[in-house]
């Protein structure tokens, strides 16, 4: 399960090995040259207070982030079209595996199972579909946060239950293990979730608590550090700056959310990941994107416009979520 993706790439050369030279300087001699060539590539390689925050940052919090792992079982109505009443939620799978989409559309037929071959009451349905996301330690009891929108298909419409069939299960960095989650809390509008693990004891002890930050005091050109688990690859990390505050993007939720905007790469598998500033603190949970349109991956991939719900709608919405149940517009 760890990793989705393997790319392997090779370098043709070693880089450096002549521009080091090991002959002589001119006016010196060969010993002095080397000490110099020496003494250059330290000094080329050294961290700079930059790298040396992020490298901390990731150390101190980078366990505390979690890859999300979705199984959704989802009955298919019958009919013609197979995909038009698919329940709210997998329109997400769909997105990020448009190969399902396809075979839907070739099995339409077999969705459309004349009435009596089945038991009564019983549908027809897909394999269990496969979806990742990013979440986050955000307290002391181990639960972990996440979008909504990453793990809404495995549950009962308007219920934070879990389908039959359907399973989210959780992995830490450097773990093997798969630890399997339920959800207490969701909200739907502000896009986040609460899971917490079925056994709390098997959370690894390098795991803690993410501070949030205070979002209202975020300036524009500031420091943040992605974390998360882009088209599968596990614990990415990526940097940028705060792009803007306060933004509204077109289709996000029922309700005008003002975003947090940065140009750290985001994409989809980052969503419900930390969003950090150089304290190591949330200031945002990674939502959305503005995808771009090249093949390949970039067919749905970063272009510089990642999107993420600011840190102190979290902490407002915190106790409701530890409530439990889904809360909507209705509720």
């Amino acid at each position: 399960m760890k990793t989705k993706l393997v790319l392997a790439a090779g370098l043709s050369g070693v880089l450096g090995v002549g521009a080091l030279g090991v002959s002589a300087l001119p006016g010196s001699n060969g010993f002095l040259g080397v000490a110099l060539a020496q003494d250059a590539a330290s000094e080329a390689s050294a961290l700079t207070e930059y790298e040396q925050n992020t490298i901390d940052v990731i150390e101190q919090y980078g366990p505390s982030v979690v890859s999300v792992e979705v199984s959704a079982q989802v009955s298919v109505p019958s009919g013609d079209d197979p995909t038009a009443q698919i329940p709210e939620g997998l329109d997400d799978f769909l997105d990020q595996f448009p190969q399902f989409r396809d075979y839907l559309e070739e099995q339409g037929q077999q969705f459309g199972t004349p009435e009596g071959q089945l038991p009564e009451g019983q549908l027809p349905q897909t394999p269990p579909q496969q979806g990742s996301g990013s979440g986050f330690v955000i307290d002391d009891a181990g639960r972990i946060l996440t979008n909504y929108h990453v793990v809404r298909a495995a549950l009962q419409e308007g219920s934070v239950e879990l389908t039959q069939g359907s399973e989210i299960t959780v992995s830490f960095p450097d773990d093997d293990e798969d630890y399997p989650v339920r959800v207490v809390g969701a909200n739907d509008f502000y896009d986040l979730a609460l899971l917490e693990l079925q056994d709390p004891s098997s959370e690894p002890e390098s795991a803690r608590p993410i501070p949030i930050a205070d979002s209202d005091a975020l300036q524009v050109g500031q420091k943040t550090i992605a974390i998360g688990n882009p088209f599968g690859f596990e614990f990415s990390v990526t940097a940028g700056v705060v792009s803007g505050v306060s933004r509204s993007l077109q289709g996000f939720g029922d309700v005008d959310v003002p975003l947090v905007q940065t140009d750290a790469a985001i994409n989809p598998g980052n969503s419900g990941g930390p969003l950090l500033n150089s304290a190591g603190e949330v200031i945002g949970i990674n939502t959305a994107i503005v995808p771009g349109t090249g093949g390949g991956f970039g067919a749905a991939g970063n272009i510089g416009l990642g999107f993420a719900v600011p840190s102190n709608i979290i902490q407002d919405n915190l106790a409701q979520l530890e409530e439990g149940g889904l809360t909507t517009l209705e509720t």
